[in-house]
Formats: structure tokens, C-alpha cells, sequence
């Protein structure tokens, strides 16, 4: 399959139900994260699953939740000065 050849909002909606879904599956009793910063993630994702399973991999990859959103936010800010680096 040409996954370049997916309508782009169709992507885009897959990406963020997988970015929802793999954070929404953990066991925490708190939300750690906000429908914003799934939305923060799809965009930067810019249609690329690999983005996508990398950064949640990064994220999930420990027990602690104050780690967990440590990691959410880093990923984040890294996303955000690399967006105004590159400009308009």
C-alpha cells in the first residue's frame, strides 16, 4: 500500500486516534495529558506514523507519570523550537 497515495485528513485522523489510543491505554489514575497536546503531536506528525510511534514510544517508556509528562512536554517544546527554526 502507498501511504502517500492516503487522502491526507484520513492520515491525519489514524495518526491521532493512535497517539489518543496508546496514551489513553495506560494504567495511571490521573490524566497526564490533553486532547491539546495529542492535537500538538498529530500536527507535528505531518502525516508520518514513523514520527508518530517514535515519539510515543519515547513517551511511554517509563513507569512514572510525572516522568511520562515530563517527556510529553519535552517532546513538545523540542517540536516547537524546531517549527520556529525553520520558519515560516
Amino acid at each position: 500500500m502507498r501511504l502517500h497515495n492516503i487522502f491526507e485528513p484520513e492520515m491525519k485522523i489514524d495518526i491521532e486516534l493512535y497517539i489518543e489510543n496508546a496514551f489513553s491505554m495506560q494504567p495511571l489514575d490521573e490524566a497526564w495529558y490533553t486532547t491539546s497536546d495529542v492535537g500538538l503531536l498529530t500536527d507535528h506528525a505531518d502525516g508520518l506514523f514513523i514520527f508518530a510511534s517514535t515519539v510515543v514510544a519515547y513517551i511511554r517508556d517509563t513507569e512514572s507519570m510525572s516522568d511520562r509528562t515530563a517527556r510529553l512536554h519535552t517532546a513538545i517544546s523540542t517540536m516547537k523550537t524546531a517549527r520556529s527554526r525553520q520558519g515560516p
